[in-house]
């Protein structure tokens, strides 16, 4: 097998090392895959059994991929490797070996929809507080405690836990993470068992070794102690998955049980310019936990590949990612290969929000758009159920969010007898008062609540009316017992921005008005409009945790400031290493143009905040004089900075447009305006009111007419 002419140096020493203990420490895009596959087909044609020999993956896809490779590198033979997920092999184990723990091979895997109904059951049989230890509390206990092999910090958590155990044996049934800790406990206390997997499995590779846990690892340091032929492919420097349960000092530990390991480094980057590459290396130094490595790329790139931006508000920011993709695209860049990464979903709002609007397709990878979240849904089915008190398909959505005990035998009631009596739906509800029984009490407190919050709406700033709406719903406790209460109730704050942006757009409207139309615009769109702008071919919105793996042309870090990426909650010294390797794979998932962009000021939850920019743009271009905390106290901008290495552009949402200046500005009909939300349009006619001078504006992009006072900050006369 020819592997000199398919490998560098580096990537060739890794594969040939066959036999004893081997870690290799494999940089961002630098053939981690290729080399593993490579190193499996050389084994297979050097005389390994390849039924002796164990690949493990982290994915599905992972998995597949490797095949895939495999069966164009040895043909026939692939079918005979185990090539697995760690959980996939350990159920194949534990099918043939479990009945030793008491269980019948024929165990039930259950999802974690089952598993709260389990734990619910527990909770009930150990006369447990449900209201304290809530099923979805005591499933993270749970969960946390089988992955770091340890028992429940409290009494009453220890006897929830061994209460659902039994109520696991009793239903043969097995979690996510039994899987591993059955496998486990099995190779610990059945050693002919043990070393039945040791003689098959005479040579293990293990993938993306840094994101391993600590069950894993313990599973496959007892599987190669033995013939100690054990691979391990990974980057400390990726390694972000902590909140997970993975653990990079699992690195440190194998060196210490394995203590012959050859070491070996791949530093030739096939994916990104050196110039990335270069500010990537600046950022990743500085953490004192990993193994040195530099990474370097035969493709040099210039300056212009890195283009840093501080604009003055979130919206600017917004508009020039907008207008930024809009002009590469137009260049002949496919949008599919363009991302826009940030460190939290709470910022994704207003981008996603920016593509709707100006017709850009997109995908959110990884997770779920924001105005498609359940908590986002209901409030805008509570603002529709306001303005429109018979909306039946709202009605049921929030009549019973939070939980007021209305079930569907009584929506139904109240909806069919409606349309018998053909009553509008809150007065049906006084109609049938009689047979509504208990539950009248309950749904006429609730047609009350929608009534009073109608009355209110038009009189009412839209983002003062927002706290309003949840006090008299108490819509916040619908998260009680919801194990991502923290995202639900910051995705339900951040709906202020939205509301105070349509409040504050100088449109001339009744907020009633404001409202529907942003219904129909799709800024707080419905599904169908939603799957219409989704699309696999659009530009990707994540996480960065989302993409780690993935690679696009063109990579936006947007966002960019302290207190958001660093995360305000992670200023100690062990924290930020973890957010500065969250960094370093943001930027490595760039190939040929990275943007970083922040903004002075930040419309989140609600409320302007002012952040300095991320301590990790001066940690790219090689500086590192400040601190989070420095930045916290200054107001300090990026034109300080100076290098080389990137572009600073200081463009904001101005287009490329003249703006004129100063006080008592003269409109006139045919004049060109700019407005922030919805770009340029043309003044088609003019209205002395006592708001003030208002002006018809035409905009032309969005087939648009709307009514605004010319002297609102939104406003802008663009010079001739």
């Amino acid at each position: 097998m020819d592997i000199e002419s398919k490998l560098n140096k580096k990537q060739a020493e890794a594969v040939k090392k066959i036999e004893g203990p081997v870690m290799v420490f494999a940089g961002a895009g630098t053939g981690k895959t290729r080399t593993l596959t490579y190193r499996v087909a050389y084994m297979v044609k050097q005389g390994i059994d390849p039924k002796n020999i164990l690949a493990i993956t982290f994915t599905n896809k992972a998995t597949n991929e490797m095949r895939k490779r495999l069966n164009e590198l040895i043909p026939g033979e692939h079918k005979y490797l185990t090539i697995s997920t760690f959980h996939s092999l350990c159920a194949r184990i534990l099918r043939k070996t479990i009945q030793v723990l008491g269980y019948d091979n024929h165990f039930d895997i259950v999802d974690d929809e089952d598993q709260l109904k389990y734990i619910t059951e527990a909770i009930k049989r150990s006369d447990t507080d449900k209201r304290r230890y809530t099923p979805r509390h005591m499933r993270t206990v749970i969960n946390n405690c089988k992955c770091f092999l340890k028992r429940p910090e409290y009494a009453q958590e220890i006897v929830v836990y061994d209460e659902y155990e039994e109520i696991m044996k009793e239903y043969n049934s097995l979690d996510f993470e039994d899987l591993l800790l059955k496998v486990y406990e099995i190779f610990n206390t059945q050693p002919d068992i043990l070393e039945r997997y040791r003689d098959k499995f005479k040579y293990i590779l293990v993938d993306e070794f840094q994101d391993t846990n600590t069950v894993q690892y313990k599973i496959v340091k007892l599987l190669a102690e033995k013939s100690k032929n054990i691979f391990v492919v990974g980057d400390d420097d990726q390694s972000i998955y902590a909140f997970r349960g993975s653990n990079y000092e699992n690195i440190e530990l194998f060196l210490k049980d394995f203590p012959d390991t050859t070491q070996i480094v791949l530093e030739e980057n096939y994916r990104s310019t050196q110039t990335i590459l270069d500010g990537s290396n600046n950022i990743i130094k500085n953490n004192t936990k990993r193994k040195g490595k530099e990474l370097f790329s035969a493709i040099p790139g210039d300056n212009s590949n890195v283009i840093i931006n501080q604009l003055v508000d979130d919206r600017a920011e917004v508009d020039y990612v907008v207008r930024t993709i809009k002009k590469l695209h137009s260049e002949g860049l496919a949008y599919k290969e363009i991302a826009i990464l940030y460190r939290s979903s709470a910022v994704s709002r207003s981008f996603e929000l920016g593509l709707v609007q100006n017709d850009i397709p997109y995908k959110i990878y990884g997770g779920v758009s924001y105005l498609r979240r359940k908590e986002v849904k209901d409030i805008i089915g509570y603002l529709k159920l306001i303005i429109n008190q018979n909306d039946i398909a709202n009605f049921k959505r929030i009549v019973n969010v939070p939980s007021r005990g209305i079930g569907a035998k009584t929506i139904d009631k109240v909806l069919d007898s409606k349309k018998e009596m053909k009553l509008s739906l809150f007065a049906t509800i006084e109609a049938i008062k009689d047979k509504l029984g208990k539950k009248y009490n309950t749904l006429s407190t609730f047609a009350k609540n929608i009534m009073e919050l109608n009355t209110l709406l038009d009189d009412t700033p839209l983002d003062e009316y927002m706290d309003i709406l949840l006090e008299r719903t108490n819509y916040m406790s619908a998260f009680d017992d919801d194990e991502n209460k923290k995202d639900r109730k910051e995705n339900v704050e951040e709906f202020r921005s939205i509301l105070y942006g349509l409040e504050n757009n100088g449109e001339i409207a009744k907020r009633r008005e404001k409202l529907i139309e942003a219904f129909d615009e799709a800024i707080l769109s419905d599904d169908k409009l939603q799957n219409q702008k989704q699309s696999l071919d659009g530009v990707t919105l994540s996480t960065v945790h989302s993409v780690k793996g993935l690679e696009f042309n063109t990579v936006f870090i947007v966002a960019f400031e302290n207190g958001i990426f660093p995360n305000h909650n992670y200023y100690d010294d062990m924290d930020m290493e973890e957010e500065r390797r969250i960094v370093y794979v943001a930027c490595t998932r760039a190939k040929r143009k990275l943007y970083m962009t922040c903004a002075k000021k930040r419309m989140l939850y609600g409320h302007y905040n002012r952040n300095s920019q991320s301590m990790f743009m001066l940690e790219f271009v090689g500086k590192r004089e400040r601190t989070p905390k420095d930045f916290d106290t200054e107001d300090f901008d990026i034109s300080q900075l100076t290098s080389e290495q990137v572009i600073f552009d200081q463009e904001t949402n101005a287009k490329d447009m003249e703006f004129e200046e100063g006080k008592n500005i003269e409109f006139n009909v045919g004049d060109t305006i700019y407005h922030e939300m919805y770009g340029e349009g043309i003044v088609v006619s003019l209205d002395k009111t006592n708001y003030g001078l208002i002006g018809t504006i035409c905009f032309t992009d969005r087939g648009k007419i709307k009514q605004f006072d010319l002297n609102h900050k939104s406003i802008k006369k663009v010079k001739k």
